[in-house]
Parts: structure tokens; sequence; C-alpha cells
């Protein structure tokens, strides 16, 4: 469970960039 957790945490701070990067791109 714990290493779920920080799946997800590591998953989101690899999502926001590239969710900004493309925001940009617009």
């Amino acid at each position: 469970m714990s290493l779920e957790c920080s799946n997800t945490v590591s998953d989101n701070h690899y999502l926001m960039p590239i969710t900004i990067f493309q925001q940009k791109k617009k």
C-alpha cells in the first residue's frame, strides 16, 4: 500500500510538467 501511494505521487509529479508543457504549446 505504501509503495502504491508513492507510485501515485511519482506519477502526479511526472504528469504535471507534461500538462504545463501542453498548455504552453497551445
